[in-house]
């Protein structure tokens, strides 16, 4: 807000000012070679220089890049980081956060759902607020901006699409606060469209602010048919509208908006020809400043920044055109200071920066040492594809300064050499760039930036050596050299792998440096001219020689019959081929297993091996097998898959085509003279997400079950009981019952006459065994535990827990999964709840999947803390961990309240390991052939190192290697492990952020392989 001064206050503001310019460095002005759709929105100075960020969000079709640009104080780079946060459907607005997450809006107008969307810099979603509007109304994302304690408004409209019936749609303006950190919409509001005279074409916000104290400032827009209505329109925290007024008689437009301390709002708009800027509304007799600046700026206005100053003044920071020159193509820029009267202190037109780059405005701050810092994108022909970033620091009146700044006579230079020029695919080479000042004064803040090109990939673990300074190698491949005395020379050499026959250039050139270099300017180039001396590239030559693998491959799986009973022999034939450029040399197997799933082959059991090798190329026909179907196996349909070269022994130029399954299924039935008989079992018990009931109280039970033997059409009768421990014992009361079919709905009643505490829930289907099964002892179904309590509760905020887990019993080598339920059974709200897990060294976390939680989260690797926040009264919270046990003795896995009202505590006690075969639920089947295998990686997402839990039966020696999802190899290194469990910690922090998997050999996808996300 200008406010009003008395003529000492602005005189004594205007002689700090100007006796502050003398104090103040050298202006400067830089561009950053990021040729991108990507205009900066946002400028921050920090304790090291200054942050641009920038997005392509004109651009909705197309995936959202943002990019963060860092510098030093005088505007040199340091860091250069983009963020590919994906693609959306429909037209959304893109809103980056002081927290560093993004907001996208898009909508679907069928379900009448406007979505808020939080990713975070890896593009991968965090959480979503769902807002409404009238299903099949048009609707559009608008405006966002942030509130002081990071929650974020948003905007859009919705209407009815206008037509010609002469109807008129109602047109709704909406907001809505969002809090990032949990999705939760704090409050919302609308204003309905101000004109219902017109057919309204659309509605929208140009522009939003916040104030301090919570108002909400509202720039929006109304088309008709005939013109164009802009309002500027205050509401009140409390969502009242405080006023409004039309400000479409004096502009075109409110194109950028700003809350005041004292809680009014500062704008600016464009006015064709005039140079007429608009303070603080409501009354425009009161709260308007007209300057017509017409002397200086010549042409039409394009761009303006309005930035408001410490002492009631303005900045106005505006794009301008020299006289003839069209006014969609800006050439200079122009700055004007005001004081606190609306009168001009200064006013400048920038012409150091050249004439011939058109320049755009669209952020400013003014630095701590009072001088104006201001960002922009220029672009020599007004090409937004060919667009770069500037950033431009001026003196405190908005003026250029001369004098002073960095040294001169640097000279920097640059030379490349390699001693491969034309190497095979997949051969090693190398390229090293030599980097001399020739000049007669140090180069600071040197740094290099290397532009590797597709086709060549750096060799994992032996990626560089540098002379001095740091590279990123799976970062912004910068070589940070520092700073160069005058005559120094330093080098870096990349050791690099050639992937294709291609023809490519590998070409660095100085992106920054501090010194003035009289024959070279740095960032301006690209591959590969030379035409300065401050870059260098290598040619490396197409053709070599490309490497020969064999590929094996199976096709047409037959069947010598499809049905069998258990321990009866199924023979089978199928075709190999060898599709690749080189014959087998050695010996492999294939494993043949039946699996009820025609796409995983997993879901059953191995059943038998074919071991063969020196495959030569081409196909061999009716390759036989036989396979003997395990006793164990469960009744019912399966595919056969075979895996040929299950074990990797074979190197092959595509591991991904070596799985065959048979068209036909094999019906297995348990045998018994030919008689079959039906098999019933239950797979699921579904009820209410409570685990806390009154007594007396009915219930809807949903059980789920299967029939796995011969058919049976009768009804079966399911009974639910209710029992102390999890075992169904005579003295379980029955709660409910069913005759139907294998899966169907009981509505039972929980008991008025038991005891208040905690009960499993059983289920038994063919409750009495009155059918005849083929196996009469998978029947029934233990659910989880629940808490019968009275009804009245007691006073204050009280935190009760109880625990079950799923299995009850688990294999070793196999998953489980425990669930807590935290419920305040107090009367009032119990804050700061906190519950802590204890787990024993029998177990450990399930990598990339530890836990759900409907509120609050687990640190479960630091503090094994489940930190829930409040609670209200009768309100319940779970907590599902996932777990892997490791050992075959018996263990416990308890948890307590720590904090929030009580000091209840649970446990689940498990015995030794259950025997008999693993029926792969749980990923990890029975290890006892298999050597060892990965549990888990943390911390994931992962920012400076990533550590490995390896769970392996003897001591052993594993290579391990770090994919990237492009398929390059970004880390390799051979580890020695112990018998047991092993922690391999791994730095990460030159990795780019990303998708990434971790493998070890001998390599197997579901026991040595397993992914994580790294973050910077």
């Amino acid at each position: 807000m200008l406010k009003r001064k008395n003529l000492h206050q602005v005189m004594m503001a205007l002689i700090f000012t100007l006796t502050a310019t003398l104090m103040f460095g050298q202006s400067f002005y830089k561009t950053y070679n990021q040729r991108t759709p990507a205009f900066p929105y946002d400028l921050i100075q920090n304790s090291t220089g200054y942050k641009i960020y920038s997005a392509n969000n004109d651009f909705p079709s197309s995936a959202r890049n943002y990019y963060q640009i860092n510098t030093d104080g005088s505007g040199n780079l340091t860091a250069n980081q983009a963020h590919n946060l994906g693609a959306f459907s429909n037209r959304a607005i893109t809103y980056r956060t002081k927290s560093g997450s993004y907001i996208f809006m898009d909508k679907d107008e069928a379900a009448g759902r406007m979505r808020v969307r939080i990713v975070n810099t890896g593009g991968t979603l965090l959480r979503t607020a769902t807002l409404t509007f009238p299903a099949g109304h048009e609707a559009e994302a608008t405006a966002a901006t942030e509130y002081s304690n990071g929650d974020v408004l948003v905007t859009y409209y919705h209407g009815a699409t206008w037509t010609n019936s002469f109807a008129i749609p109602q047109r709704r303006i909406r907001w809505a606060r969002v809090r990032p950190s949990t999705g939760a919409v704090i409050s919302q509001g609308s204003i309905l469209s101000r004109r219902v005279d017109r057919f309204q074409a659309r509605v929208g916000v140009n522009a939003v602010a916040v104030s301090p104290n919570g108002s909400i400032f509202l720039a929006n827009i109304e088309e008709v048919p005939i013109s164009q209505r802009h309002y500027l329109t205050k509401i009140n925290p409390d969502g009242t509208e405080a006023w409004f007024y039309e400000t479409a008689t004096l502009e075109r437009g409110i194109f950028r908006l700003e809350a005041t301390s004292d809680n009014q709002a500062i704008y600016n708009h464009t006015q064709s020809r005039e140079g007429v800027f608009k303070v603080n509304g409501p009354n425009a007799s009161d709260f308007t400043i007209s300057i017509n600046m017409e002397g200086v700026f010549q042409r039409a206005l394009n761009r303006e920044l309005i930035l408001p100053t410490n002492d009631g003044g303005a900045f106005i920071i505006v794009d301008g055109n020299e006289s003839g020159t069209s006014f969609l193509k800006p050439t200079t820029l122009h700055v004007a200071r005001l004081n606190s009267n609306g009168g001009v202190v200064a006013q400048n037109v920038i012409t150091q920066v050249g004439n011939t780059t058109h320049k755009r405005p669209t952020a400013a701050i003014i630095n701590n040492a009072g001088e104006l810092i201001v960002a922009g994108w220029e672009s020599p022909a007004l090409n937004f594809s060919d667009a770069r970033p500037f950033l431009m620091r001026l003196g405190s009146n908005g003026q250029w300064v001369t004098g002073g700044g960095g040294g001169s006579g640097a000279d920097l230079e640059m030379s490349a050499s390699t001693t491969n020029p034309n190497p095979n695919v997949w051969q090693a080479t190398n390229i090293t760039f030599t980097l001399k000042n020739t000049g007669s004064q140090s180069a600071t803040n040197v740094q290099v930036k290397v532009n590797i090109p597709s086709g060549m990939v750096l060799q994992g673990g032996n990626e560089f050596q540098a002379s001095k300074g740091s590279f990123s190698p799976y970062g912004n491949q910068i070589w940070n050299v520092g700073t160069m005395a005058a005559g120094a020379s330093e080098t870096i050499k990349l050791n690099l792998y050639n992937t294709n026959t291609n023809a490519k250039s590998l070409f660095a050139q100085v992106q920054s440096a501090g010194g003035n270099d009289s024959d070279s300017t740095p960032g301006n180039g690209s591959c590969c001219t030379g035409l300065e001396d401050d870059e260098a590239f290598i040619e490396f030559n197409g053709g070599g020689v490309t490497p020969q693998f064999p590929d094996l491959t199976g096709s047409d799986v037959r069947l010598s019959r499809t049905s069998a009973t258990l321990g009866q022999i199924v023979n089978y034939s199928f075709d190999l081929s060898n599709i690749g450029d080189k014959k087998v040399s050695g010996d492999y197997r294939i494993t043949a297993r039946l699996s009820r799933s025609n796409t995983n082959p997993f879901f059953g059991e191995a059943a038998g091996v074919v071991n063969t090798g020196n495959t030569g190329l081409g196909t061999t026909q009716d390759v036989p097998g036989a396979i003997t179907v395990p006793t164990n196996l469960p009744v019912g349909t399966y595919y056969l898959w075979l895996l040929i070269d299950d074990q990797l022994r074979i190197q092959e130029s595509n591991e991904n085509n070596n799985r065959i399954v048979s068209a036909a299924t094999i019906n297995i039935t348990s045998g018994g003279g030919g008689v079959t008989r039906p098999d019933f079992t239950l797979n699921n018990l579904v009820f209410d997400s409570r685990t806390t009931f009154n007594f007396g109280e009915s219930v809807r039970f949903t059980y789920q079950g299967s029939n796995l033997g011969a058919a049976y059409n009768g009804g079966i009768l399911t009974k639910l009981y209710l029992s102390t421990d999890n075992q169904l014992n005579t003295g379980d009361i029955v709660i409910g019952q069913k005759t139907a079919s294998t899966s169907d709905i009981i509505q039972a009643n929980i008991p008025s006459n038991r005891p208040a505490g905690q009960y499993y829930v059983i289920a038994r289907i063919d409750d009495g065994n009155a059918i005849a099964e083929s196996n009469e002892n998978n029947n029934v179904l233990v659910g989880r535990r629940i808490t019968i309590q009275s009804n009245t509760t007691g006073g204050g905020g009280a935190i009760d827990i109880n625990m079950s887990a799923t299995p009850s019993n688990p294999n070793q080598w196999a998953f489980f999964s425990t669930t807590i339920t935290a419920r305040n059974t107090g009367s009032s709200t119990a804050s700061n709840v906190k519950v802590k897990l204890t787990t024993p060294s029998a177990i450990t976390y399930r990598g990339g999947m530890e836990f759900t939680a409907s509120k609050g989260t687990l640190d479960w690797w630091n503090t094994e803390t489940w930190n829930i926040g409040s609670l209200n009264a009768g309100q319940t919270a779970t907590l599902t961990v996932n777990f892997f046990r490791l050992s075959a003795n018996g263990f416990t896995v308890s948890a307590n309240v720590t904090s929030g009202g009580g000091t209840d505590s649970a446990s689940v006690n498990f015995g030794s390991a259950a025997t008999g075969v693993n029926n792969r639920s749980a990923v990890i089947n029975n290890m006892q052939n298999e050597p060892f295998a990965i549990v888990n990686a943390y911390p994931n997402p992962s920012t400076e190192h990533i550590t490995v839990a390896v769970y392996s039966n003897e001591a052993q020696t594993s290579d391990l290697e770090i994919i990237s999802l492009t398929g390059k190899r970004v880390f390799g290194n051979s580890y020695d492990l112990q018998e047991g469990l092993n922690e391999i910690k791994i730095e990460t922090a030159q990795f780019q952020s990303g998708q990434y998997f971790i493998k070890m050999n001998p390599f197997h996808p579901y026991l040595r392989k397993i992914d994580f996300t790294k973050v910077k």
